[in-house]
């Protein structure tokens, strides 16, 4: 019997089937897998520590000695063996079929969307879309995030905030372009600005990466945001009835430059993002001086 080792695959495990070792690889990029003759040398490969679970296809997950009885009792069974209960419980109820998912990189909305139709959506109308079919989700998001990462690859980080006490409406945050990164902040007490609060100071957030992105001569522009109408209010289809969305989404249909938005949870651990929420708190006086040096500039 053959033992297949998967080390890079939809589920790393060691299986006894050629079959499965190829549905457990398929549509994985770099899929890394050895087969062996003997099961603890694909374990050593796996490096296997003192758990292990059993899982026979159809079934359950046994301990070795349940397993052994198990499969002296059935023959032709398919089954995986791993270094983690929930890998052993994934393996049990992964369906075969190979999950399809869409990364858009740049299109009307940005992120992972599990069908072609929604992904269309977001590219029929964009000028220079992006996107590429994967297999597994952890492949779409570092096609994602690849993006980001890259030195060149212009990038924003914007947020807003209100102080109610001052009535100030304001927005922020960090830009990174060419291994360098740029702050701005902006405020308002303009009344439109301040009846939608916090909400419009991202939009000015918004408004400055753009003019930001544009003095340093660059033509596009990835913005990452937690407020949804920075992206909504931006796209070609919205309606907007109100003044503040309808000059921002006019802002941005001239600005000269191609934008992507991505939106992002607020306050998750996200670096960036909490940098750009405390350049917007310095911006309408939430936060001082001396706070801010020492969490932005220290």
């Amino acid at each position: 019997m053959k033992y297949y080792a998967v080390k890079k695959g939809k589920i790393t495990g060691i299986y006894n089937t050629l079959k499965e070792y190829q549905r457990q690889t398929e549509g994985v990029s770099n899929s890394n897998g050895k087969a062996f003759k003997d099961l603890e040398q694909a374990k050593k490969h796996l490096g296997f520590g003192k758990s292990e679970y059993y899982a026979i296809k159809g079934k359950r997950i046994f301990s070795f000695a349940e397993f052994t009885e198990q499969i002296q009792d059935f023959e032709g069974a398919e089954f995986g063996i791993f270094k983690s209960k929930k890998d052993a419980e994934n393996y049990l109820s992964l369906d075969i079929t190979p999950q399809v998912c869409y990364a858009v990189r740049r299109g009307t909305e940005t992120g992972v969307f599990t069908t072609w139709e929604e992904c269309k959506k977001q590219i029929n109308s964009f000028t220079e879309a992006e996107y590429k079919k994967f297999y597994t989700l952890e492949e779409a998001k570092e096609y994602l995030e690849s993006d980001k990462r890259n030195g060149n690859a212009a990038y924003a980080f914007v947020d807003g905030s209100f102080n109610d006490k001052a009535k100030l409406t304001g927005g922020g945050g960090v830009l990174f372009y060419n291994n360098k990164k740029f702050l701005f902040a902006v405020n308002s007490k303009q009344k439109d600005f301040i009846a939608l609060r916090n909400t419009s100071g991202e939009i000015l957030g918004a408004v400055a990466a753009i003019k930001k992105a544009k003095s340093l001569g660059l033509r596009s522009l990835t913005i990452y945001h937690d407020f949804s109408g920075v992206n909504s209010w931006a796209n070609e289809n919205s309606n907007p009835n109100k003044e503040i969305p309808k000059v921002y989404k006019k802002f941005v249909k001239n600005c000269g430059l191609r934008i992507s938005f991505i939106k992002v949870a607020a306050h998750t651990g996200i670096a960036e993002n909490e940098l750009a929420d405390i350049i917007a708190k310095y911006s309408v006086g939430l936060i001082d001086g001396d706070t801010f040096y020492d969490k932005v500039l220290g």
